[in-house]
């Protein structure tokens, strides 16, 4: 912060040039430090229990009148603890490094049966350093979700579950449509098998219809009425009678639907009615084909 003023004699302050001998100027400066104050913490790969037993261990060695400070196993001492521990440290090193039982002659000469080692007194002060000097039970620690963040995630679970569902209801249309397009085809397939092999039945018997009818006559041979040689005409063209063409479509229809019984009694009764007929391997074919479903759906 800067601050500047002026002070003048009157009257000669403000002569030009000459002024300057009758004022002067006072400019003040202050300025802020900012201090900040860090402490480093080092974490490494070990747990809270492993540092907090580390410590206990320490805190035994040592003495008490230290204070844990957080979570992580830091600590400071106090001035007086700082000053005790450099008076004590020095005669704990010492007896440290004093042999605490010397063998005597007798010793080596006659063994003497063990004895259970009694634990020295400790003084009623520092009878449970532990229990002073223990830390304090390790909190369990909460994770508190906010608001935003679950709102996000049943946002994306329900658009997930959504999208589930759309592919699955995809795929069963993608399975219906080709179901139907297989039953099309195959109603496609066998319908131009039985126009093909009609046709081809049905060819050599009108030849021979437009022969007899192109040729002349014998003389010996009886005139007929028209009426019945159209007639004759006729059930020469059609290769297979309407009965016959019904009990197939019959079946054959079961067949489609998926009915195996009734399109198997059905094949079965046009089998046996005619077994010369031009529908007859046809027939044959897809009972056993039938007959295979219901041992597989029996299985």
């Amino acid at each position: 912060k800067l601050s500047e003023s002026k002070k003048s004699v009157p009257l000669f302050g403000d002569i030009p040039y000459l002024g300057a001998l009758f004022s002067y100027n006072k400019q003040d400066r202050a300025k802020t430090e900012l201090v900040i104050m860090m402490t480093p913490y080092f974490l490494n790969a070990r747990s809270i229990e492993e540092i907090r037993r580390e410590h206990d261990l320490r805190m035994q060695n040592i003495g008490r009148d230290f204070h844990l400070i957080n979570n992580l196993g830091s600590m400071i001492t106090e001035k007086s603890s700082r000053d005790w521990i450099m008076k004590s440290e020095p005669n704990r090193l010492r007896t440290m490094e004093t042999p605490a039982v010397q063998e005597t002659p007798a010793a080596l000469v006659a063994p003497v049966a063990p004895v259970t080692p009694v634990a020295p007194a400790v003084p009623t002060s520092q009878a449970s350093p532990t229990s002073q000097a223990s830390p304090p039970d390790p909190q369990k620690t909460v994770v508190v979700t906010p608001p935003e963040m679950i709102q996000r995630l049943e946002q994306q679970q329900s658009s997930i579950e959504r999208l589930e569902n759309e592919i699955k209801t995809a795929r069963e249309q993608l399975a219906l449509e080709r179901r139907e397009n297989e039953r099309r085809t195959f109603e496609a397939t066998l319908d131009s098998q039985i126009s093909k092999r009609t046709a081809v039945q049905q060819s050599p018997e009108i030849n021979r219809v437009a022969e007899e009818i192109i040729s002349p006559a014998p003389r010996t041979m009886s005139i007929e009425p028209a009426g019945r040689t159209a007639t004759a005409s006729v059930k020469t063209i059609s290769a297979t009678s309407d009965r016959e063409q019904i009990i197939y479509r019959s079946a054959v229809t079961a067949y489609k639907i998926g009915d195996c019984a009734e399109s198997i009694k059905a094949f079965d009764t046009f089998l046996k009615l005619y077994p010369r007929s031009p529908f007859s391997q046809d027939a044959a074919y897809y009972r056993k084909d039938c007959s295979d479903r219901l041992k597989l759906t029996s299985q």
